[in-house]
């Protein structure tokens, strides 16, 4: 067990610190207001996803150059992690960059500052946070090699990765399923196991809590931040009332991860729009990336959300400078998605839904009753696992939009990846009903802590955060 504990500390904690350190240099304009305790949970809410998505790309470059990884990729990567962290603090104290720290609330300000029912809301929410702990150890306790998509599709690429050593492509055979699937999950379990020397199932369910922690925690500082703390605590609890989404933060796959860069994509929405740092635009980027990184549905978002900035982008009727508006988004993503374009042609083979297109498609786009099936299994498929949909999306229309421009983003993005959602399964040439129940639950729970986030952050239903007014826009770096 303490090799277990040593070698999670090695192959993901100290890589959290670089990841860290980095997030804060690029949101210091931003979040510069916002007291310390807050803003290092935002912090390393977000380094989470970054840690572990540039590490497993780190590790799919050396596979590529080495051919296998042992002692030397530790040392090479640990080196890495620290010339990254000495450049981030050297950045961070030479730089000459404009701060409001000294309009910083203070942790103890905050704190007496708290009223009564914040106080009575606070305390319910960390039991709530507690019973959420408990409940994710249960499950992975359950099912300790995961849901069946964990030990067929993501746990087995792994091992083949971590086995096959110097004939690693061998994992991206044909005669497995779904072998087309990008691989920062694969890769980050096989990190753990290449640190701690053998294989357990310890790192599997390790990392798909982390991911499943860091999703609430960046849900509810964020919204702590933008719109106060009881908005902030009243969207966790709706996602803590929502039990799928913990039985998947411990299944294994790779559908909670995808929630996260999808999340963190739209919180770094909001923040852009408060201060328009082309800093934070990148740092978007680079987490719509790794979306696509994390699945292939994450590529869909990806577009989505370079379409949204686009459609959605004010003060100019040229589309061409819209779109290079978005240029430090592009920049962000377009080392990611090489990366992606390096897999998916030297190793994936075809993916089995674009393959199964042809003459059928045509048909299958004018049947009225697949779309007709499709919308009744939405309908079902939202009053049993997403109950607060309806009343969340009753508050948006009485409310109204507090702020119009980011929350048209990020509800421009969301719509556009639920359209291409239900396209997929238009054109489906798999078998409808069995495709609608082995996955409809999954792919709304990609959209849902995003909604959730938007639902919240945009309502007018809820006031601004005490002392908004005050908080000065980021200078644009």
């Amino acid at each position: 067990m303490l090799l277990i504990f040593t070698a999670v500390i090695e192959a993901y904690i100290l890589p959290l610190i670089p990841a860290y350190l980095v997030i804060r240099l690029c949101l210091r304009r931003s979040l510069a207001t916002v007291p310390l305790p807050l803003q290092s949970l935002i912090h390393a809410s977000l380094a989470v996803g970054l840690s572990f998505g540039l590490t497993s790309i780190g590790l799919f470059l050396w596979l590529n150059v080495a051919r296998q990884a042992g002692s030397a990729y530790i040392i090479v990567e640990l080196m890495s992690c620290s010339g990254i962290a000495a450049a981030s603090l050297w950045a961070g104290r030479h730089l000459n960059t404009v701060s409001n720290a000294g309009d910083r609330i203070s942790f103890r300000d905050a704190i007496h500052g708290l009223s009564r029912v914040q106080v009575l809301a606070l305390a319910g929410f960390g039991i709530g946070c507690l019973f959420v702990l408990v409940w994710l150890l249960y499950f992975v306790l359950q099912l300790p090699h995961g849901e069946w998509d964990a030990w067929a599709i993501w746990n087995m690429r792994a091992r083949y990765l971590y086995r096959a050593q110097e004939f690693w492509p061998v994992a991206f055979n044909t005669l497995m399923p779904h072998t087309d699937y990008p691989l920062l999950i694969p890769l980050t379990v096989m990190r753990g196991w290449v640190y701690l020397g053998t294989e357990t199932q310890i790192i599997p369910a390790f990392v798909s809590v982390a991911f499943a922690v860091a999703v609430l925690c960046l849900l509810v500082t964020a919204l702590v931040y933008l719109r106060g703390m009881l908005a902030g605590l009243a969207a966790g609890s709706v996602l803590i009332a929502t039990p799928f989404f913990f039985q998947q933060g411990a299944a294994q796959t790779a559908d909670v991860p995808l929630v996260f860069f999808i999340l963190a994509r739209l919180v770094l929405i909001m923040i852009y729009e408060r201060g328009r740092s082309r800093v934070v635009l990148a740092l978007a980027g680079i987490f719509a990336g790794l979306a696509g990184w994390t699945k292939n549905e994450g590529l869909l978002f990806m577009t989505a959300t370079s379409v949204a900035l686009v459609i959605t982008a004010s003060g100019d009727s040229d589309w061409k400078h819209r779109i290079s508006g978005i240029a430090p988004f592009l920049a962000g993503v377009l080392p990611v998605l090489l990366v992606i374009i390096t897999f998916k042609v030297l190793y994936a083979p075809p993916n089995d839904l674009i393959a199964g297109q042809g003459a059928q498609t045509i048909y299958r786009l004018l049947d009225v009753q697949r779309y007709t099936q499709i919308a009744s299994a939405l309908v079902e498929e939202t009053f049993r696992d997403y109950v607060w949909f309806p009343v969340l999306a009753a508050g948006l229309l009485a409310g109204g939009l507090y702020k119009p421009k980011a929350a048209c983003t990020m509800f421009t993005v969301l719509g556009i990846v639920f359209v291409g959602y239900y396209f997929i399964y238009v054109t489906t040439p798999l078998n409808l009903t069995y495709h609608l129940t082995s996955s409809l639950n999954r792919l709304l729970l990609h959209l849902w802590p995003g909604f959730i986030f938007a639902a919240f952050g945009s309502t007018k239903l809820i006031a601004p955060p005490v002392g908004e007014s005050r908080i000065e826009p980021a200078r644009t770096v």
